[in-house]
């Protein structure tokens, strides 16, 4: 990225002229670097004709929103300077490949730094129309264990791994079954892998009926224990 930034001039090239592309410029770096470079690049390329930046890190992707975010959304009587998009993959009805989709992006990505609003959407859309197809099926697994475990590390903080929550919920909320749960159990076994939205992009093993099911079941466990909380995440969504 040093590199790149400081021969971007080379040749007589002007900044001013040029349309530039930086494809995931913090692939591999810690926190300190990451913002650092965040910060050179907006910075470097500040007087640029065009610039593009591509990424699938959230952090990255935090820290150009909030640095563009009044770009994006200017006072009445400006023009907007940047432009925040979302490449939505999808399987459509009817066909067995996946589509790409550049789209404007999600409200729910736009304005929170954490992927969970986003995340609990799909799963929000999933639980309340299991009779019609959804084009995002391919992922539920992986958003299904995702919400599960931010849920789960807000209600049982502390160590244990997602089973040991598991437990640690029944005890605080009687109510629940813990023998209903194992379709959650089931879930962090096939998708423990998936620590972060990159994961999205791979397939799971879970049958159809295996993800309607664990996503039925999360869903009612969140609305026993925090109904408070689900309700708003519904008004959010919609």
């Amino acid at each position: 990225m040093s590199y790149f930034l400081s021969s971007i001039e080379a040749d007589n090239r002007k900044l001013k002229d040029l349309i530039v592309v930086v494809d995931d410029p913090v692939s591999s770096l810690d926190t300190k670097a990451l913002n650092f470079a965040c910060s050179l690049v907006r910075s470097r390329l500040e007087k640029a004709a065009q610039v593009f930046i591509l990424t699938h890190n959230m952090q990255c992707m935090n820290e150009f929103k909030k640095a563009w975010k009044g770009r994006a959304r200017p006072s009445a009587d400006k023009e907007p300077t940047a432009k925040f998009l979302f490449i939505d993959v999808t399987i459509p009805e009817g066909q067995a490949r996946r589509s790409s989709t550049i789209v404007e992006m999600s409200k729910l990505l736009r304005e929170y730094d954490s992927e969970y609003h986003f995340l609990f959407s799909h799963l929000l859309r999933f639980v309340e129309q299991p009779d019609t197809y959804d084009d995002h099926g391919y992922l539920m697994p992986n958003v299904i264990r995702r919400v599960l475990d931010v849920f789960l590390a807000f209600k049982c903080p502390g160590g244990g791994g997602l089973p040991g929550q598991l437990d640690k919920l029944c005890v605080d909320y009687p109510e629940l079954d813990r023998e209903q749960l194992t379709a959650l159990e089931r879930l962090a076994q096939v998708e423990s892998h998936s620590d972060n939205i990159d994961d999205l992009l791979s397939f799971s093993t879970m049958t159809l009926e295996e993800t309607r099911g664990a996503a039925t079941l999360l869903f009612h466990t969140i609305k026993k224990v925090d109904s408070k909380h689900l309700e708003r995440l519904k008004g959010l969504c919609r």
